[in-house]
């Protein structure tokens, strides 16, 4: 089953939906939606933009970039203390992703001052770094309304992100068809159906995010987060020899990327592969993303055993 064809009139043209303009930003933001950071990266500095407000955007994303690649410092110092409220939001993004524990209070009291903001707190970029911290820190009240204030799509697919962590497929995939109500091929609808269409549990399910991950890849190409989409499927199709082959594509583009290390395990694990091949991704992982939610997991789980084997509960 194919769906070939659907999104290229947009992607080709960058048409924007709302005002039937063209989109100067358009093929920069499929790229970062897609993860193709480099592709992303390289359209970004060369495209030329007409309007300060287009820069601004077009910087906000390139910080996001490299917040996503790691690149805490280099978003931290080249953001001035007077740069608009979007940088702003993406240099606090910055801190608290390179310093989660000591910047944790920090970012939340700044958040909640510019929320507070009625001109800060209506910035989409503020309003979806906002949104991202709160979900982080668990909140997730806080980081739905904030979500929801942005009303773009690309905030209503956090919205959906959202709602899957916390078991509300059922909103998320409402929200999912409101998105399709505004527009259907967009690739961020594309991402949120997938994502809640995976999440309902179910085959169909999962074949149906699958045919729509492909799709993806056969027109964007196979950047690592499609890779990952893919293979998350295949997992939950029971489909671990394929979901390997897809993990290992996506290793050879980055033996760095943390949600790939973390699919492998599992993969390897379904697969019976030896130990030591574990171990291996895990101590990658360690060394890559050590405040990885999968890894500070296994870690405790991995404690709580050692502290029961040297100290066994007495027998009743």
């Amino acid at each position: 089953r194919t769906r070939q064809g659907r999104g290229r009139e947009k992607a080709v043209g960058g048409l924007c939906v709302k005002t039937g303009r063209m989109d100067e930003l358009f093929e920069l933001r499929n790229y970062f939606y897609m993860g193709n950071f480099g592709a992303a990266l390289t359209e970004g500095k060369t495209i030329a933009v007409d309007s300060d407000a287009l820069r601004i955007e077009r910087d906000a994303i390139l910080a996001r970039i490299a917040v996503a690649q790691g690149d805490f410092d280099a978003v931290e110092a080249s953001v001035a203390e007077d740069a608009p409220a979007g940088l702003q939001a993406i240099k606090l993004l910055a801190a608290y992703s390179k310093d989660k524990a000591g910047q944790g209070e920090i970012a939340r009291l700044t958040v909640d001052e510019w929320l507070k903001d009625p001109v800060a707190g209506s910035n989409p970029t503020l309003l979806y770094v906002a949104a991202s911290i709160l979900a982080d820190a668990q909140e997730w009240d806080e980081a739905l309304r904030c979500a929801h204030r942005g009303q773009s799509l690309e905030h209503m697919a956090l919205k959906v992100q959202l709602l899957i962590k916390i078991d509300r497929v059922d909103a998320a995939a409402k929200e999912v068809a409101a998105m399709k109500r505004i527009d259907e091929d967009h690739t961020l609808t594309q991402l949120a159906s997938a994502w809640a269409s995976l999440a309902s549990g179910t085959k169909n399910g999962a074949q149906e995010a699958l045919y729509t991950y492909q799709e993806l890849v056969e027109r964007h190409g196979g950047t690592e987060m499609l890779l990952n989409g893919v293979a998350a499927c295949h997992v939950r199709l029971n489909q671990f020899a394929d979901a390997e082959r897809v993990l290992l594509e996506a290793l050879a583009k980055n033996a760095a990327n943390p949600e790939t290390l973390v699919n492998m395990i599992a993969v390897a694990q379904h697969r019976q592969k030896p130990p030591e091949l574990v171990e291996r991704y895990r101590a990658q992982l360690s060394a890559v993303a050590p405040q990885h939610a999968a890894l500070l997991a296994y870690n405790d789980a991995a404690a709580k055993l050692d502290a029961l084997v040297a100290d066994p509960p007495l027998a009743a």
